[in-house]
């Protein structure tokens, strides 16, 4: 199952579950930039999405779509942990 069709599938959640898969999904996003494991950009560029989607990402207002926040949380979890924010040899690096 992808990660689209997981956030999406809310016949198997109530809508506070759904809420909270969401708001988890938002918070690795969120973790792996601010630990310096991956850039905004590099996010933007590995999911396909154009970069002004990652701006005020901090905020609590933030609301990407199911479809997109499942984009940026596949590319996020194909980038291995401790890497110091380089992508791998098979993705592109963007300046932030």
């Amino acid at each position: 199952m992808t990660v689209h069709m997981h956030l999406c599938n809310i016949a198997d959640m109530s809508k506070n579950e759904h809420i909270d898969e969401i708001e988890r999904a938002k918070n690795v996003v969120r973790d792996a930039v601010s630990s310096g494991r991956v850039t905004k950009a590099q996010i933007a560029r590995g999911a396909g999405i154009h970069r002004n989607t990652m701006l005020g990402m901090h905020l609590a207002s933030w609301n990407p779509t199911t479809k997109i926040l499942s984009m940026m949380l596949e590319f996020v979890r194909r980038v291995p942990l401790g890497n110091g924010g380089k992508v791998g040899a098979n993705q592109r690096s963007v300046a932030a």
